[in-house]
C-alpha cells in the first residue's frame, strides 16, 4: 500500500525576553515588571507565583514572563519585590502651653496617632506620657513611630507650663487700726496679710504706699508717716485723719 499526506511545520524561532521594574514602591496599587523582547515589540505574558494577577502586597514574587507570539518561542524568570520604605505619618499636637497649678507644675493632656500607607494604625512611642504632671518650663516631649518594614517616623512639641497667676490678698488688717490720743506721735502699725499662691508658698508681701487725708479733704504727706518694715510702719497720730495704705504681694515669678 501506498500512502501520502501533506502540511504545514511551524519552526517558532527563539526570542529573548528581558525583564524590568523589578523593585517597586508599596502604594496599595498592582505592580507590574516590564518586559521587551529581542525582536521588539512580541506579545508577552506574566505570571507572579503563577497567577497572571499583578501582585499589590509587600512581598517578593517570581515572575515568569512568555512570549505568546506563535512564531516565537522565549521566556525569563525573576522576582519582583514590592518593598515598604515610606514612614509612617506622625500626628503631634501644636506646642501646648498651661498654666501652672501647684509648686510641682501641671497636668498635661494631648492625644498623638501615627498612620502608615501598608500597617494602618501605627503605636506611638513618647517621651512623657499624657496625663502626667510636668514641671514649669518647657519640656519637649518626642515622639516615635516604626511600621513593620522598620521604617520610622519621628517628631516632637514642647509643652510649657507657667505661672502668670497673681497672690490673692484675701485678708488685710491692722494693728492697731486705730491711734488715740491724738497728741502728733509718732505710732507703729503693724499689718497682717493673709495670702495664698498655687505656686509660691510664700509671696513676698509689702507696704507700697501711703496716702492720708484729713476730715477737710486735704491731704498730708510731710512727715505724717514712715514705713519701716514690709509690713510695718509709723503713723503720726493726728485728729480726724484717715491714712490708705496700699500692700502688693509679688510671687516668684513676678505676679503681682
Amino acid at each position: 500500500h501506498v500512502g501520502a499526506t501533506s502540511g504545514t511545520l511551524v519552526i517558532a524561532l527563539p526570542a529573548t525576553v528581558t525583564l524590568g521594574a523589578l523593585v517597586q514602591e508599596y502604594d496599595g496599587a498592582p505592580k507590574v515588571v516590564t518586559a521587551t523582547t529581542s525582536p521588539a515589540g512580541l506579545s508577552v505574558q506574566c505570571a507572579y507565583n503563577g497567577s497572571t494577577v499583578a501582585p499589590t502586597g509587600v512581598g517578593n514574587y517570581v515572575v515568569v514572563c512568555s512570549v505568546t507570539d506563535t512564531n516565537y518561542t522565549g521566556s525569563a524568570t525573576g522576582t519582583l519585590t514590592i518593598r515598604d520604605t515610606t514612614s509612617p505619618n506622625l500626628t503631634l499636637p501644636a506646642d501646648i502651653i498651661v498654666e501652672a497649678t501647684s509648686p510641682a507644675g501641671a497636668i498635661g493632656v494631648f492625644t498623638a496617632s501615627a498612620n502608615d500607607i501598608h500597617d494602618c494604625s501605627v503605636p506611638v512611642i513618647l517621651s512623657h506620657a499624657s496625663g502626667i504632671t510636668f514641671p514649669i518650663g518647657t519640656t519637649i516631649v518626642t515622639a516615635s513611630a516604626t511600621d513593620a518594614a522598620s521604617n520610622i517616623a519621628t517628631g516632637a512639641f514642647t509643652i510649657t507650663v507657667r505661672d502668670t497667676t497673681a497672690p490673692l490678698i484675701s485678708g488685710l488688717s491692722a494693728s492697731p487700726d486705730s491711734i488715740w490720743p491724738p497728741n502728733h506721735k509718732m505710732v507703729l502699725v503693724t499689718l497682717t496679710a493673709l495670702v495664698t499662691d498655687e505656686v509660691d508658698s510664700a509671696p513676698v508681701t509689702r507696704i507700697v504706699s501711703v496716702t492720708s487725708e484729713n476730715d477737710r479733704g486735704k491731704s498730708k504727706s510731710q512727715g505724717a508717716w514712715e514705713i519701716t518694715g514690709p509690713l510695718t510702719l509709723k503713723l503720726r497720730a493726728v485728729a480726724h485723719t484717715s491714712y490708705l495704705i496700699t500692700v502688693e504681694s509679688r510671687d516668684l515669678f513676678g505676679n503681682v
